[in-house]
């Protein structure tokens, strides 16, 4: 599963969408964000439970897919990251991000989609 988009794009809506969670979830699920993959478009959910944030952006992938991640992780990470376009790529709940710009990449964890909340805006 390949992701190409915007570094600086991806930056901003993850950090409006991990704006309303809080360390103190009682559901773990609820400290990550929904990443929602089509094949030109990506959207980036997440919830309190009581409110629901959903950001949509650019991208290209070579498949259409759903995965759940620390949007706190990913955008400390995007900030130190240079601007231009990201490679994202997932191997066993691995989440590789790397820019054409800079040798190595970053890991982040993944979870499944399905254990977050169904609660569209």
């Amino acid at each position: 599963m390949k992701i190409k988009t915007d570094k600086a794009s991806l930056y901003r809506n993850i950090v409006t969408a991990d704006s309303i969670i809080t360390g103190k979830a009682v559901n773990s699920i609820l400290t990550y964000c929904l990443f929602k993959i089509y094949k030109d478009e990506m959207f980036i959910i997440s919830t309190d439970k009581e409110i629901v944030i959903k950001t949509r952006m650019d991208c290209e992938s070579d498949e259409e897919f759903s995965f759940t991640a620390d949007g706190k992780k990913m955008s400390q990470i995007l900030k130190e990251m240079s601007d231009g376009e990201i490679h994202l790529t997932i191997d066993d709940n691995i989440l590789n991000l790397k820019s054409p710009l800079i040798k190595g990449n970053y890991k982040v964890v993944i979870a499944s989609a399905d254990d977050f909340p169904e609660s569209e805006p």
